[in-house]
């Protein structure tokens, strides 16, 4: 009986109580997603779709393997590659009341940089901070929009801003 007929009995509608054949097929697909392995080791066995990474890229392992390093193409497909170092951020490194003149109160923002900015609070209330950004000649602006009461640096250095 070839896989014709086979397939042909299976469509029959069986008489009842009568035992059925059923033909099961099975499929080995194999890997079809990636295996993530974290770090490479030149001692540990790879195979195919086993991902890793190594010296900051991560790499697809194409072709079965032991102690190949991933920069190796016949045996690697480079998946994302490490990119260069970015400039350092200026973060805040202070916040302090520097004086009080009448009902405005003044701090002074330090920066990692060591550039400083000045905020005023006026009758005990600023205005909340609606967005933080430098402009093209690298001053730090500050939108504000709702009152705010009490701003302040806590000892994780996090602004602490209540309104």
């Amino acid at each position: 009986m070839n896989d014709e007929e086979e397939n042909e009995e299976l469509n029959e509608e069986p008489a009842s109580n009568e035992p059925v054949n059923v033909l099961i097929k099975r499929i080995v697909a194999g890997k079809v997603a990636l295996y993530p392995r974290s770090e490479y080791s030149p001692t540990t066995s790879y195979e195919k779709l086993n991902l890793v990474s190594y010296q900051g890229s991560s790499y697809i392992c194409i072709k079965d393997c032991v102690g190949i390093v991933p920069t190796n193409t016949e045996y690697w497909y480079l998946n994302a590659q490490k990119g260069d170092k970015g400039d350092t951020g200026n973060g805040i490194e202070d916040f302090e009341k520097t004086r009080t003149e009448g009902s405005k109160d003044y701090y002074t923002i330090t920066f990692t940089d060591g550039s400083t900015k000045e905020i005023t609070v006026e009758n005990g209330t600023m205005t909340f901070i609606d967005k933080i950004y430098y402009n093209d000649s690298g001053e730090l602006l500050i939108d504000t929009t709702d009152e705010v009461e009490d701003v302040s640096i806590n000892e994780n250095g996090e602004l602490i801003i209540e309104y």
